[in-house]
């Protein structure tokens, strides 16, 4: 068997470059004078020969730089001397092996333990060293690529390399003799934050790294000068290829480990290398990603090792106070059918006068556009809104009528009257209404001449703009005389015209749950006719209770709200209803009225699982037949349901750390969603420790609208109990373990390691 020695010393260097080339374009101008189609011909073959000539000067020179910059690529000697304690070792084989294509070659060093390599490729390669008499090694150097100054230069434009040679001393191990010593020890871990015996890492090997150990340098040698301005030699590269030198396996079962290591008799740094470790660690938690889950006894995933910061570890009670769990919330309910409720055109408070042409606004809910036509009306319209759409409302209709502002021209007598000498004829104008009602206007008073004839003619008004808020079926001018009279005159033409002021709603109606139809009538006779209409309109709307899809039963009630828009274009929630009665004929009672709005699970109760109105309870002697959104909304609403989420009462177990006694009972949620009372029990953690505490829990009310039965955290300690452990997880520990020694030869040293709790990968508390 051989007896393995020490490697002292590593020398290498390194050298790079990089490829460059480049060529010239020249073209010329021929003359076009004389003959330009055969000038053109000539000058044309002329350029095409001239063309090619340049390609083929460019294609060799193309050729000439690739194979200087081939030849730039491996013109690099690479020389390899093997001493052992200062000397030379002769007839060790070296090979290099290329990374890149695993093309190898090899050399035997000579007398001096000089190896020398011609025309080695740029690139990465390992270097492998066998001898009968030494310890067997490898490493790795990187020569990386051309580098222009470096492996290869321009000349006139044409690459031209540059010898470059490398070197590596290396310092072989003899296998006789005593240059070794032993590191042992053991290594452990806390997989299990439950107890206080540290565990064992799993398949795990520590190495020793050998990069730090020992004098490595480097050379490199450009046009026969020595330069050491960069290293070829890659760090952590370094290994024996034979013996266990520097490698121990640490045991499954006892965590012990055992390594043999090149020593000096000086001392020599040894660096040891440990894995990083994933595994499972065994713990209690209850926090996940900032979320309480309650008390958790099971594994967590972890890394462990020399860099990795240890996290604090959870601070879990050993005594946990557990109670049942309530019944599955309840899943299912939804509000649908939504129908429009009935209303009048206006609603509530309201400014009745349509006036601002052009005309698109809003009026409580509604929304109106109005035209109101030309100016030489000569009648008011009939506006006509239809009816009622509940036929139990039928003839409840709204009431529109158009106001005028009217202006008077000319009045002609057509025929002379007789009246008393000089007396008083006064021109009354009548305008009767819809209604029959004769409304007298006097416009001017007339005098007759001395003989008491009136002449015929065209006479003025006089009389400013009228305004008449009512619908005027005619006019008519009448003269009333002061005095006697013998013949009296005849009346003709009026000439006069009259233009809407204002759309005024004298009566909302009711039992609309549609828009109506506004039409206005041709009466006057306009050039251009006016107009009315609603173009939306916003409702209360009912809408039912539905249970159909109830998959769980309720016992805490859900959030009910909708989402509607009371103002066209946007989109609103609410959760407050309208609850109302109904009479005999299915109408709204509106007398005594509703008590007001309510959230609309207030005013339900749970019955057998379902959600139904609070007949009893909710309104006191008000009985609920029905609810409607309490806002107006211009599209159907939608129902929105936010189930409930029932929790699990939850407390923590008060202990003495100190006997191990529970001392009290901290209720950190009391619960909700449960049906019947409930006990608590004080279990702990780690089954074989703590036991005989007990509670009794008072304190239950139940709610008469739902079932619900709430505890309100009262609990009165029977028994103590023994043995508790006030805290199940283990402290926060980092790793510990000298990764740096240094080591004589013949010297055994013992170093352990643990790797503490390490960092747990998920967000546990």
């Amino acid at each position: 068997m051989k007896n393995r020695n020490i490697l002292s010393t590593l020398f290498v260097v390194l050298a790079c470059g990089v490829f460059v080339s480049s060529c010239n374009d020249d073209f010329s101008e021929g003359d076009l004078l004389d003959h330009q189609r055969d000038q053109a011909e000539k000058i044309a073959a002329e350029q095409a020969a001239k063309e090619a000539a340049e390609k083929a000067e460019e294609e060799a020179a193309a050729a000439a730089n690739a194979a200087a910059l081939a030849a730039a690529g491996v013109a690099l000697d690479y020389t390899v001397t093997a001493h052992s304690d200062d000397v030379p070792v002769a007839g060790a084989t070296i090979t290099l092996t290329n990374a890149s294509d695993g093309s190898t070659n090899t050399a035997t060093t000579d007398a001096n333990g000089n190896a020398a390599f011609v025309d080695i490729a740029l690139g990465g390669h390992v270097v492998a060293i066998n001898s009968d008499d030494h310890l067997n090694i490898s490493y790795i150097v990187d020569f990386g690529r051309a580098t222009e100054n470096v492996h290869f230069e321009r000349v006139n434009d044409n690459i031209v390399p540059i010898e470059t040679s490398e070197a590596s001393k290396v310092e072989l191990m003899s296998l006789t003799g005593t240059q070794t010593a032993t590191i042992k020890g053991n290594v452990e871990i806390e997989t299990d934050l439950t107890n206080n015996l540290p565990e064992v890492p799993q398949n795990i090997t520590v190495r020793a790294n050998f990069d730090d150990s020992f004098n490595a340098s480097h050379s490199t040698v450009e046009d026969s000068s020595f330069s050491n301005e960069t290293s070829i030699y890659v760090l952590g590269s370094f290994s024996f290829t034979e013996g266990d030198i520097g490698v121990a396996t640490v045991d499954n079962a006892t965590g012990a480990y055992s390594m043999v290591v090149p020593a000096t008799e000086e001392g020599t740094d040894i660096d040891l290398l440990l894995p990083l470790v994933e595994a499972d660690q065994t713990m209690a938690w209850t926090m996940e990603n900032g979320e309480d889950v309650g008390f958790n006894l099971g594994v967590q995933p972890a890394l462990f090792g020399t860099d990795i910061v240890a996290t604090g570890t959870p601070d879990v009670n050993g005594a946990q106070a557990v109670f049942p769990e309530p019944p599955p919330a309840g899943r299912g309910f939804a509000m649908n059918n939504f129908q429009p409720m009935y209303r009048g055109v206006l609603e509530g408070e309201f400014d009745s006068s349509i006036d601002d042409f052009p005309l698109e606004d809003d009026f409580n809910y509604l929304r109106f556009r109005g035209n109101p036509g030309s100016d030489d009306f000569q009648l008011t319209p009939v506006i006509t809104v239809s009816e009622s759409d509940n036929p139990i409302q039928a003839g409840d209709t709204a009431l529109i009528e158009a106001w005028m502002d009217w202006e008077f021209d000319t009045y002609e007598i057509t025929s002379e009257g007789e009246y008393a000498s000089q007396s008083n004829v006064d021109v009354i104008l009548d305008i009767t209404d819809d209604n029959g009602n004769v409304t007298p206007i006097p416009i001017t008073t007339m005098v007759t001449s001395f003989t008491g004839r009136l002449t015929p003619g065209e006479y003025n008004f006089n009389l400013g703009v009228l305004f008449t808020p009512y619908v005027v079926t005619a006019f008519n001018i009448r003269l009333e005389p002061q005095g006697g009279v013998t013949t009296p005159a005849t009346v003709g033409s009026v000439k006069y015209s009259g233009e809407i002021r204002q759309f005024e709603i004298l009566n909302s109606g009711d039992g609309y749950n549609s828009i109506p139809t506004i039409t206005v009538g041709p009466e006057g006779s306009p050039s251009t006719p006016a107009s009315l209409e609603i173009t939306d309109m916003a409702f209360q709307y009912q809408f039912d209770l539905d249970n159909s899809g109830v998959t769980s039963g309720y016992v805490v009630r859900p959030n009910i709200g909708y989402e509607y828009n009371s103002t066209p274009g946007t989109i609103e929630t609410a959760s407050a209803i309208d609850v109302f009665q109904l009479d005999d004929d299915g109408q709204v009672v509106t007398s005594p009225a509703p008590e007001g709005f309510f959230a609309l699970e207030l005013i339900l109760r749970v019955d057998n699982g379902n959600l139904v109105f609070d007949d009893d309870n909710a309104l006191g002697t008000t009985d609920i037949e029905g609810a409607r959104t309490s806002v107006y909304s211009y599209t159907t609403p939608k129902g929105l349901v936010v189930e409930p989420e029932h929790e699990q009462a939850t407390g923590i177990a008060v202990l003495d750390n100190g006997t191990g006694e529970v001392t009290g009972l901290a209720v950190t949620n009391t619960g909700s969603g449960y049906t019947e009372q409930f006990d608590v029990s004080i279990e702990s953690l780690l089954p074989s420790s703590g036991s005989g505490a007990l509670f009794e829990l008072s304190g239950f009310t139940t709610d008469p609208a739902t079932g619900e039965v709430s505890w309100n955290g009262t609990a009165i300690k029977l028994a103590d109990g023994s043995g508790y452990t006030s805290s199940v997880n283990i402290g926060q520990e980092g790793f510990s373990g000298a990764t740096s020694v240094s080591v004589r030869n013949g010297e055994t040293k013992v170093i352990n390691f643990n790797y503490g709790t390490g960092d747990r990968v998920n967000d546990i508390d």
